[in-house]
C-alpha cells in the first residue's frame, strides 16, 4: 500500500510528496526525528526519479523495437524482462525506505501522517 502511496505522490510533481513533509514535520514531535524522515522521503523521491528515467530508456527500446520490421519476439522479451527487473528493484527499495521512516515515527505519528484508507 505504501508503495503505491509514494508512487501516487510522486506522480504528481512531488506536490503531495511535499503534503507528506508537511504533515511529518507536523506530526513528528520530535524536530531531529521529523528532519531524518524527510531525509527518507528525500531519498525516495531520487529512487522514484532514477526509476522515471529507466523506464523512458523502456519506452525508448520498446520503440526501437516497433520501429524495426525485423524486431523478434525474444527482442521484447528480453526488454519486457528488463522492465519488470525495474520495477521488483523499485519496490524492494521503497520498502525499504518504508521501514526506515518506520523505526523513526511512533505508532502514532505513523497514523496521523499514514491515515488507514477507511478514514480518508
Amino acid at each position: 500500500m505504501i508503495i503505491l502511496y509514494f508512487i501516487y505522490a510522486l506522480g504528481l510533481g512531488g506536490s503531495a510528496l511535499d503534503v507528506i513533509k508537511d504533515d511529518v514535520k507536523t506530526y513528528v514531535v520530535d524536530p531531529a526525528r521529523a528532519n531524518e524522515v524527510v531525509v527518507v522521503l528525500d531519498e525516495v523521491e531520487g529512487i522514484m526519479s532514477g526509476y522515471d528515467k529507466q523506464i523512458d530508456e523502456i519506452h525508448v527500446d520498446i520503440e526501437r523495437l516497433n520501429a524495426d520490421y525485423d524486431s523478434s519476439d525474444e527482442q521484447y522479451n528480453a526488454v519486457q524482462e528488463k522492465g519488470h527487473e525495474i520495477v521488483v528493484e523499485l519496490r524492494s527499495r521503497i520498502l525499504d525506505q518504508r521501514f526506515k521512516m518506520k523505526e523513526l515515527m511512533t505508532r502514532e505519528e505513523w497514523i496521523a501522517v499514514f491515515p488507514p484508507l477507511e478514514s480518508r
